[in-house]
């Protein structure tokens, strides 16, 4: 998936001393990648996480420590999709030409940054951080996309905010007139 991923036998059903050993390549010429012993909350358990790699293809044993042990194990297998940010916004939603803005999002599930980009959810960046601010100079739809540091992959997708961009307004003053203090002109 290249998500990050969990390996566990750590459930009370599991009743006797676990290793996970996490496995790739082709049968007969397996390489193994990740393995643990105990590392689980429960003693003798394990629980193992790794992050996967898109396209390839994993083989997990899950053997007993002492060739003297028997009995039983449960075991899962978790996938942690990194999900699209939440909450996200721009302080000020339409500005005036020259005027900049807060561009807000909190990470989604799984992943600890926002990354911004304009033109298309991954294309043109623009900067990272959960508060960026912008000065557009044109109606512009910034898209931001949830980033986990551990396995370095982006969320499937983005969420978008846009910000519209109003010409400056013009003023018309009319022609020359004379006022007096606390007087007003038509």
């Amino acid at each position: 998936t290249g998500n990050r991923m969990e390996l566990s036998t750590d459930y009370a059903g599991t009743s006797l001393d676990t290793e996970i050993h996490l496995l790739s390549g082709t049968c007969g010429t397996l390489t193994e990648v990740a393995c643990d012993d105990d590392s689980g909350d429960l003693g003798m358990s394990s629980e193992l996480y790794f992050c996967s790699t898109l396209g390839t293809t994993y083989f997990v044993t899950v053997g007993h420590y002492s060739s003297n042990s028997y009995g039983n194990y449960q075991f899962s297998v978790i996938d942690f999709p990194v999900e699209v940010p939440t909450a996200v916004s721009a302080d000020n939603s339409t500005i005036c030409i020259g005027n900049n803005t807060n561009l807000n999002a909190t990470p989604g599930t799984n992943g600890e940054e926002v990354h911004w980009y304009t033109s298309s959810c991954g294309g043109t960046f623009v900067g990272n951080g959960t508060t960026i601010n912008v000065q557009p100079a044109t109606t512009t739809t910034y898209y931001a996309r949830t980033y986990d540091t551990d396995c370095l992959v982006y969320s499937s997708s983005c969420t978008s905010v846009t910000v519209t961009v109003d010409p400056l307004p013009t003023a018309t003053a009319g022609g020359s007139q004379s006022i007096c203090i606390n007087s007003t002109a038509t």
